[in-house]
């Protein structure tokens, strides 16, 4: 199904997409202890994943811009968020650190592949001040995401254990993935 967006839409749709980065990186900051002690390990080591999550985002978005302009938009953003779903999923039932840090470095690699495609996405349909316009729309939104992240994730910790904030973030993908295939028409 495609329909016209009006501006709104497809600056709020494409922030939708962009604020996956800052969710999966401040969302679990709360939970570290929690974590540190289910998978029997010190804080440091799950701040390491963090490092992780860094690495395999540029990763994602080192691979994921090129291939995008060559095989298109759609297929690399489905294929990246499909990635992060997954790995998001496979995070709330992890059972050792060096699987926390595999799952992490993955789970970013496929935000990596379908973020960098929102950049791409804005100058396929705008040029110029325009183009600008729209970035900066984006990026006001995008900074509510580093800031509220925290406090959902702690929010999440006061009623559930720390698997439920990568369920939460696998489940809002999957939101993303619906709102972008249905909403957003796209190469």
């Amino acid at each position: 199904m495609s329909h016209t967006l009006t501006e709104r839409q497809i600056v709020l749709t494409l922030a939708s997409l962009s604020a996956i980065t800052p969710l999966a990186i401040d969302m679990y900051l709360p939970a570290f202890p929690a974590i540190a002690l289910d998978l029997h390990s010190a804080i440091p080591q799950i701040e390491i994943s963090l490092s992780l999550f860094f690495f395999g985002m540029a990763m994602g978005q080192l691979f994921g811009g090129p291939i995008s302009d060559a095989y298109g938009r759609r297929p690399m953003i489905l294929i990246g968020l499909s990635v992060f779903a997954l790995s998001s999923f496979m995070l709330s039932i992890v059972n050792s650190i060096e699987m926390f840090w595999i799952l992490r470095a993955l789970q970013s690699f496929g935000g990596g592949i379908a973020t960098v495609n929102v950049s791409a996405i804005v100058r396929d349909r705008f040029q110029g001040k325009e183009s600008a316009r729209i970035f900066s729309m984006i990026a006001m939104i995008m900074l509510l995401a580093p800031l509220l992240a925290p406090t959902l994730g702690s929010f999440i910790l006061k009623f559930f254990e720390w698997e439920a904030i990568f369920i939460g973030m696998g489940c809002y993908t999957l939101f993303c993935i619906r709102v972008l295939f249905i909403s957003l028409s796209f190469h």
